[in-house]
């Protein structure tokens, strides 16, 4: 039939191993969705669909695109390109005249180099490379000057041009899991920076050559690069020692080979978040204990026997990590877990009777899902004593498509009723009553969901002896 006033077409997921050239007759399409067929290529009246402005051809097989016709470029009005996963080794240099180009992706297919002639894209705004094998960029890069975004995290980059310092309205900058050993010179002159991942490399020193641009960044992730000095390179006015930038919020070095907390850190009077996990530390310093806004604190896997001195101080603490050090559990802040010992409460049941409850313990605290949304990796919490405990987890759709829960030799796998949401920090609560009836409550605070249970384990308070203890173990098999 005539489908010249088509202007939508949606054939993703389906099993398609070819296009026929009369679809250059669609004249009128505007969108077009091929995600997740067999396509090998494409035909080359493609380029005749003047008027399209959003094409997605991501794929999900092993038969994906492996050429692109260079007709693309007659594809004027396009504005979005989405090549992800397909088998592309190059890209046809003339797809750098599509002036209208915002955004493009090109993850995880074979590419090995970047036409200097894709640099002329001055509409674009977001560009994703990751997961290609790309040695280098041109020197031309700079001339991308409406980028905001750009993704670079898994190529084999062992620098980045110097002309990417011209990119000044770059905000988010990944250029993890690649080859770099210096942060570049250009990274410290990109002014609209705000988020900087260089996570994953092979950094010998996360010191950069700075100008006063790194004021603006307010996140940085120096994930597991294998580098014992943290020395951002800047240099502070009044005592002409390294500094971080000072509106940094969120400082990721976990995973390095830190023996002691930068001292920088203790003078970044906004930071919110501090991930020094999976280090050396032995120590951290009580000047900590002076940054006004942290709320999130991970120091799990060191060699800690002791927080700093004055933890009540951090007033906006609302998640502290520590598992996997040496610190008894007679020293985690009261203030954060608000470990309470209660004796004797009253409660009302249903018939309106007041009868007393010895609710022994109270734990309330954040912890959070770090794993995929359909893993096997869960939440693990341990509270009780040394010498017998309740070890509790909640996984999202493991048995149970709707989220699990389960307490080792109490409660199997049990469903939740909802999946808790991966990154998000869920608020946990645990009433243990030295009747052998605990209530366990997890909620969400983004959707407002609550899995409450009542459960029954009497050799807790049973002849143990030891402190009470609470360890978070942020991911489980289960």
């Amino acid at each position: 039939g005539n489908l010249r006033n088509l202007r939508i077409l949606r054939v993703g997921t389906n099993s398609l191993t070819s296009l026929p050239d009369r679809m250059g007759l669609l004249s009128s399409l505007e969108s077009i969705d091929l995600y997740e067929n067999s396509l090998r290529s494409l035909p080359e009246t493609f380029g005749d669909l003047k008027v399209l402005e959003t094409l997605n051809m991501d794929s999900a097989f092993n038969e994906a695109i492996d050429t692109l016709p260079g007709q693309l470029a007659n594809l004027q009005n396009l504005k979005t390109l989405h090549l992800r996963a397909n088998n592309l080794t190059s890209i046809p240099r003339r797809l750098g005249e599509l002036s209208l180009l915002c955004t493009l992706s090109l993850e995880n297919n074979e590419l090995r180099y970047f036409p200097k002639e894709m640099c002329e894209l001055r509409s674009l705004t977001r560009l994703d490379l990751s997961q290609n094998r790309l040695q280098s960029l041109p020197d031309d890069f700079g001339k991308l000057k409406s980028l905001v975004e750009l993704n670079l995290q898994d190529n084999l980059l062992s620098t980045l041009p110097k002309g990417m310092a011209k990119l000044q309205l770059l905000q988010v900058l990944n250029v993890s899991n690649n080859e770099i050993e210096v942060i570049p010179e250009c990274v410290g002159k990109l002014a609209g920076l705000h988020t900087l991942l260089i996570s994953d490399n092979l950094l010998l020193s996360a010191t950069t050559h700075t100008t006063t641009a790194d004021n603006n960044v307010v996140d940085v992730h120096l994930r597991k690069c294998h580098n014992s000095i943290i020395d951002w390179g800047n240099k502070s006015t009044t005592t002409g020692s390294p500094s971080l930038p000072p509106l940094l919020r969120n400082l990721n070095l976990s995973g390095n080979r830190l023996v002691s907390m930068p001292q920088q850190i203790c003078g970044l009077d906004r930071l919110e978040t501090l991930n020094l996990s999976r280090n050396r530390l032995l120590s951290v310093s009580n000047q900590l204990t002076k940054l006004p806004k942290l709320h999130t604190l991970l120091l799990a896997q060191n060699d800690l026997t002791s927080l700093p001195r004055g933890m009540d101080k951090l007033k906006s603490l609302r998640v502290l990590q520590i598992e996997g050090n040496d610190i008894p559990g007679s020293r985690i802040p009261r203030k954060f877990l608000r470990l309470e010992r209660r004796r004797r409460r009253s409660s009302v049941k249903g018939d309106g009777k007041v009868v007393d409850k010895g609710v022994q313990y109270i734990v309330e605290l954040g912890v959070g899902y770090w794993g995929s949304l359909f893993g096997r990796w869960g939440t693990a919490i341990y509270v009780g004593f040394e010498e017998f405990g309740l070890d509790i987890a909640f996984h999202p759709g493991f048995r149970h498509p709707m989220g699990s829960f389960r307490i080792r030799g109490v409660v199997n796998n049990a469903s939740m009723g909802w999946i808790p949401e991966p990154g998000v920090f869920h608020n946990f609560r645990l009433e243990l009553h030295d009747d052998g009836k605990h209530v366990i409550q997890i909620s969400s605070p983004i959707t407002g969901k609550t899995f409450e249970r009542t459960f029954k384990s009497e050799r807790l308070f049973h002849e143990v002896k030891g402190p009470f203890v609470c360890r978070v173990w942020a991911r489980v098999n289960v």
